[in-house]
């Protein structure tokens, strides 16, 4: 006897394949400059291999659930690959500036005020000098 204990007739195992299925929200704003975070939570059996794209592009090199934008705008795909097919999903990222639209307003509120002040300065300024200059002329003609 070699040791082996089988059974004949051999039964082997049934493993039922699932087709990979991708979650990725469908628009994420980051601030400009500022990394996101994107999971891409794949299923599937035999698990599936991923791939991430950024505008069409093959990010070379990243395979894991996670990837960690540099804060750019773009479109960002995951890809999900198992012997019972592929499935992908994008992200649209939207990069926004560091300020948002009332701080900007706000600055913008802040450097009229302080244009018109100036202006205002300058004529006064001007006017005074026009007056003084006439006042200086009537005086030498008396």
């Amino acid at each position: 006897s070699s040791g082996i204990n089988a059974e004949w007739p051999l039964r082997p195992g049934v493993v039922e394949g699932v087709e990979p299925s991708i979650s990725l929200p469908s628009t994420s704003v980051v601030t400009s400059g500022k990394p996101l975070t994107l999971i891409c939570s794949v299923e599937g059996a035999p698990p599936p291999t991923i791939e991430w794209f950024q505008d069409g592009v093959l990010i070379v090199g990243e395979t894991a659930e996670k990837y960690v934008t540099d804060g750019e705008s773009g479109e960002y795909g995951c890809k999900a690959t198992n012997m019972l097919g592929t499935v992908e999903q994008y992200v649209r990222v939207q990069a926004r500036p560091e300020f948002s639209g009332g701080e900007i307003f706000l600055i913008l509120l802040i450097v009229g005020f302080i244009s018109v002040l100036l202006i205002v300065g300058i004529l006064i300024f001007v006017r005074t000098n026009e007056l003084d200059r006439r006042m200086k002329e009537a005086r030498a003609k008396d």
